[in-house]
């Protein structure tokens, strides 16, 4: 989602990798694509992993509107 500082990759949002909450507060969260978190990275690792499961529906259907078949023209 758009509104998602860290997300989980979409094939793993039903099972979320909770293994990274062990990480001890990182102080920066750098990504393969999109913005590195650099301020209080470790709530929004946090935050992703928690939220991955409840944000796939709203993520599935911002994703069907930008490129699927509901994309406005």
């Amino acid at each position: 989602m758009p509104t998602e500082r860290l997300a989980v990759h979409p094939f793993l949002r039903f099972t979320p990798p909770r293994v990274l909450l062990s990480v001890e507060a990182p102080g920066h969260i750098l990504v393969g694509h999109g913005e590195c978190v650099h301020d209080d990275a470790a709530a929004a690792l946090r935050a992703a992993i928690a939220h991955a499961r409840r944000n796939t529906p709203a993520w599935l259907w911002a994703g069907l509107r930008a490129h699927g078949p509901l994309r406005r023209r």
